[in-house]
């Protein structure tokens, strides 16, 4: 993600990450730190710091994010911020997990994020949509570009939920 990231837009100097509390969240946090460590300035607006509810690499991710210093800001900061001043920002909230649609304040921080005229990566998947469904969930992120993990997933094929995707690249983990 942080390669693909210093690759695509070489002149970027700051970048936000919003990260959930799963497996894709651990891949936001390990971002932050890589690009950290490359010299840009990355913050990190989170779902969740209740790491009980994170799996074991996410946690170990999110405490190397604090160890390199990187600010942690609950998503909540996210809708209230009314200018967000960085170069790229980085959808790390859900993958391919996800099986319902977004509702509440997840869905307004997608709307908020769609409304952004900056570049959005998504990891893996774009949050909201399902990785083997031809149509999105509901309220989701339109990327301009992801970056798949592993492999294809099934719904960056099928229109409508293709068009959510952006430009595509696949990497292996």
């Amino acid at each position: 993600i942080a390669d693909d990231i210093r690759n695509r837009w070489p002149t970027t100097k700051s970048v936000a990450i919003l990260c959930g509390n799963g497996n894709n969240g651990g891949d936001g946090y390990v971002a932050a730190r890589h690009l950290k460590e490359s010299g840009l300035d990355v913050t990190i607006f989170e779902i969740d710091n209740k790491l009980s509810k994170s799996s074991e690499d996410t946690q170990a991710a999110r405490i190397s994010a604090i160890a390199h210093s990187i600010p942690l800001n609950n998503i909540a900061a996210f809708l209230s911020e009314s200018i967000l001043s960085a170069d790229i920002f980085v959808d790390s909230l859900f993958g391919s997990g996800l099986s319902r649609p977004l509702e509440g304040q997840l869905a307004k921080i997608v709307m908020k994020l769609n409304a952004i005229d900056k570049p959005v990566l998504s990891v893996d998947i774009p949050t909201g949509v399902g990785a083997d469904q031809a149509q999105p969930l509901g309220v989701h992120v339109r990327a301009t570009r992801t970056v798949q993990l592993a492999g294809a997933k099934l719904a960056s094929a099928l229109f409508p939920a293709r068009a959510a995707f952006g430009e595509i690249s696949t990497v292996p983990i």
